[in-house]
């Protein structure tokens, strides 16, 4: 059962991370601090990506 716990804990840090990150990327790209649309799109996936990777790690 503490397996399954700190499992659980693990994948809700890496969803507030992966919020967190989204957040600040959205901000910059209001700011216009973000230039490619190419690297921005990029990114986001990158994010998704790892969220996937680790919700199967889970």
């Amino acid at each position: 059962m503490q397996d399954f716990i700190v499992l659980a804990e693990n994948n809700r840090a890496l969803h507030l991370m992966d919020m967190k990150y989204r957040e600040r990327h959205f901000k910059r790209m209001a700011q216009g601090t973000c230039d490619s649309n190419y690297a921005s799109s990029l990114f986001i996936d990158i994010l998704t990506t790892l969220v996937r990777i680790g919700g199967h790690a889970c």
